[in-house]
């Protein structure tokens, strides 16, 4: 039965960047990228959980075996069970595509470092007080993430998002 027994499996890939200026030089450049697929499964009240870096043709099935090889080891408890699907609230999909917008990595981020001084000069003229900025940093980042259940569950979010912060 699908109590008795459901696998969830779930991939999910982010991307950052950033720049710091440090008293109106550059101070770093940073970019990274991560990705892994996770695995739940639950096999006659016991559940076991995998999870491995990157995102690879053969991932789900490596987890998978790994899950199986832990549920011996593992304590019964017969309420152990995934979500059953559930209809989506109304809005969901607007609000979904408003998690994303597609000017974010679509510059270099060379391209952001004349905006980055121009804020450090003008921050300076702002106000005679302000005798040093010591620093300027801007960050973005995407992520996303795949779901999918024996339930009947299959789901695929997206968001990013941007910092700016003034020292």
């Amino acid at each position: 039965s699908r109590r008795r027994r459901a696998c969830l499996a779930v991939a999910g890939r982010d991307r950052d960047r950033g720049i710091d200026l440090k008293e109106g030089r550059t101070e770093s450049v940073t970019e990274s990228e991560e990705e892994g697929v996770g695995l739940r499964l639950i096999k006659d009240g016991r559940m076991s959980f995998a999870y491995g870096g990157g995102i690879e043709d053969d991932s789900v099935e490596r987890l998978y075996a790994r899950a199986v090889e832990q549920l011996p080891h593992l304590e019964i408890d017969a309420a152990r069970c995934l979500a059953e699907p559930a209809l989506e609230p109304a809005g969901s999909a607007a609000l979904r595509a408003s998690l994303v917008d597609p000017a974010m990595f679509s510059a270099p981020l060379s391209a952001l470092l004349p905006r980055l001084k121009s804020v450090h000069e003008k921050t300076l003229a702002l106000d005679s007080r302000v005798s040093k900025v010591l620093n300027i940093g801007y960050s973005e980042s995407f992520e996303e993430a795949a779901i999918a259940t024996t339930t009947g569950i299959l789901s695929y979010e997206c968001e990013n998002y941007c910092g700016f912060g003034l020292a």
